[in-house]
């Protein structure tokens, strides 16, 4: 008894630490997930359902979190979101209770137990971001079946079985279903790339290539991480918001309420940085931004700007003063103001930051992502640097 206690205060303890991540749309499949190991390990020797009991204070631990010391108690929102929590950690509890019956689990325990622990890393270390998903998911499943061949079983198709779970939830939600889901494909793909090196250093016997392999391997994801991900995801961007070869037209307003308009640019490339007050990671390029701007600004050819977008029905004018004055009086880059958050649309904006460059002639260039990073494709100085070589 002592020693299930002490495993479900683990269990406890790591549902509540994986509970500050910042995407709680994943945190009910981690939910399940640490249930399930629970459950497996609690009820290996003899079942029972009386050990369910640890996901109590994890809910109540989730209803203070959710409503900030019990501010928002009795809304609809709340509640619902401990009911969906309490439906994956219940299904994670069952799930892992009856399988634990099964001889089969019982006789390969050990590989299902490690199983759900690579899925579940694999599936949190989306959490950071698919930069690092990349990286993390492709270094998983190439170490993870050596793991399973030294100390688990020497059979050569258990590679495979450790990556069926998550190439059935994963990767085939990622296939099957739209929206942001394009920016994971190559995650998809990356677990078939491990395993299949994995299966082709078991077949060179000379460690010393074996050895290059992997490092040329971890190289590669490393670069993805740092740069390729970025790269394959500024190119979708791209293709979603594609504008190009196309003249725009907009009216935006300085600090003193005159308008700029494409007239007012004419035989110059516009630089259009668009941003929200409510976009944290717009004011942490800002630095950067200012710094390229103080690269081109004594240029008469090129005309940069970062414009605000506004939030209809949060910004109001005097707090959208005050944020335009405290950025005025911190960076030197000029600030316009678009009076509609119709931009938005007209532009194709997948999100914020966003940039736009016009050429001389007033068409579109570039209508993407703000990257400032020279490793990566379409950052800004290329675009730009691209942008004035074209116009001589």
């Amino acid at each position: 008894m002592k020693k299930q206690f002490i495993i479900a205060l683990c269990a406890i303890l790591t549902a509540g630490i994986l509970f500050q991540m910042q995407n709680k749309a994943m945190y009910g499949l981690i939910l399940m997930l640490v249930f399930l190991l629970y459950s497996l390990v609690a009820n290996r020797k003899k079942q029972h359902i009386v050990y369910v009991w640890p996901i109590l204070p994890v809910l109540a631990y989730i209803i203070v979190r959710h409503s900030q010391w019990f501010e928002y108690i009795g809304s609809e929102r709340l509640w619902f979101a401990v009911f969906i929590y309490a439906a994956w950690a219940l299904a994670g509890y069952f799930i892992g209770f009856f399988a634990s019956k099964w001889k089969i689990i019982r006789k390969n325990y050990s590989l299902v137990v490690f199983t759900i622990i690579v899925f579940a890393l694999s599936i949190l270390s989306g959490a950071v971001n698919f930069l690092f998903q990349f990286f993390a998911v492709g270094g998983i499943y190439f170490i993870a079946p050596f793991i399973v061949y030294h100390y688990i079983s020497h059979k050569e198709h258990m590679a495979w079985i450790i990556a069926v779970p998550f190439l059935l939830v994963y990767s085939l939600t990622a296939w099957i279903s739209e929206s942001t889901s394009v920016y994971c494909y190559p995650i998809t793909v990356i677990p078939f790339v491990s395993i299949g090196l994995y299966y082709l250093t078991r077949l060179i016997k000379k460690r010393t290539i074996v050895i290059v392999i992997a490092s040329a391997y971890m190289l590669f994801l490393i670069y993805g991480w740092c740069a390729g991900m970025k790269s394959y995801i500024n190119w979708i961007i791209v293709q979603r918001s594609d504008i190009t070869d196309s003249l725009v037209e907009f009216r935006f307003y300085n600090h003193n309420g005159q308008a700029v308009e494409p007239s007012d640019l004419k035989d110059k490339i516009v630089v259009l940085d668009f941003w929200n007050s409510s976009c944290g990671v717009c004011f942490q390029t800002f630095p950067e931004f200012d710094k390229f701007y103080a690269a081109y600004r004594n240029r008469d050819d090129i005309a940069i700007y970062s414009v605000n977008l506004p939030i209809i029905g949060r910004d109001t004018e005097e707090k959208l003063t005050q944020t335009i004055n405290k950025l005025t009086e911190k960076y030197t880059f000029p600030i316009l103001q678009a009076d509609s958050s119709d931009y938005f649309k007209r532009f194709k904006m997948t999100g914020v930051p966003h940039l736009l460059v016009l050429d001389k002639k007033g068409e579109v260039v570039y209508n993407g992502n703000v990257e400032f990073s020279g490793n990566v494709a379409y950052n800004i100085h290329s675009i730009v640097e691209k942008a004035l070589k074209d116009a001589e």
